[in-house]
């Protein structure tokens, strides 16, 4: 029944049967969300943006099917994978404030509003996604980051690179050693910064690279030298 559920909503959204998918809606029958839910799904790993389109604004009459927490999420990430990104972040946005724990739209906001490269909005999804219980392991800390030093939140940065230093990847962590090195141009608190950066991050040519810098500046050739051999890439090694 749930597989020939799915199929008939899949079949009315793909000939564009308005009238009898409203039917269908109106009946509310079980599994209805669950089949709506999985539709969206197809259209995103199908790339069948239009479909996505044409669903959505048959659903936006069904004011009760919104209501459903699972169907909110699934059509936030179906608006991001459609291109609808403005509209991905609003939508996000509205749901999370029915439901503030709601991790799958705080990450569609947050990727909606790096997408759009606004500072603003990439602070307020960033807010939302790091007071959640359980915030998602993929959370971009470099775009974040950077909207804080754009705007001039540099504190905000600074807490931000030090409270998430372990849960951050290359670009983070090349951010979080850049500051000392490139703005502040202290060679001890750049140092100090690579000491407690995890092994497999401090080992990429361009924090060897740096850390080799940092101890030229500081008059110690021996370190400097150190840390250019074991730079394991030749083409930064030649550099």
């Amino acid at each position: 029944i749930e597989t020939s559920h799915i199929w008939l909503v899949e079949t009315l959204m793909l000939q564009e049967k308005r009238q009898d998918l409203e039917l269908l809606l109106h009946r509310n029958l079980p599994g209805t969300a669950h089949s709506i839910e999985q539709t969206l799904q197809r259209n995103i790993s199908g790339h069948r943006h239009q479909s996505t389109l044409w669903l959505l604004t048959v659903l936006q009459e069904f004011q009760v099917i919104m209501t459903i927490q699972s169907i909110r999420r699934m059509i936030a990430k179906a608006l991001l994978s459609a291109g609808a990104i403005k509209l991905a972040y609003e939508f996000s946005i509205q749901s999370i404030k029915l439901n503030p724990q709601d991790g799958v739209s705080a990450y569609v906001a947050l990727q909606t509003a790096i997408e759009l490269v606004d500072d603003d909005r990439i602070l307020e999804a960033a807010d939302i996604n790091l007071n959640l219980r359980t915030p998602d392991s993929r959370i971009n800390h470099a775009a974040i980051i950077s909207a804080c030093f754009r705007k001039q939140k540099i504190p905000l940065a600074i807490d931000a690179m030090e409270r998430y230093r372990m849960k951050m990847n290359e670009s983070s962590h090349r951010l979080r050693i850049g500051y000392p090195f490139h703005i502040l141009k202290d060679w001890e608190a750049t140092l100090d910064a690579i000491e407690t950066t995890p092994e497999k991050y401090r080992k990429l040519p361009q924090i060897k690279l740096i850390e080799a810098s940092a101890y030229a500046r500081l008059g110690d050739a021996d370190r400097a030298i150190d840390a250019c051999n074991e730079i394991s890439d030749p083409v930064e090694f030649l550099c």
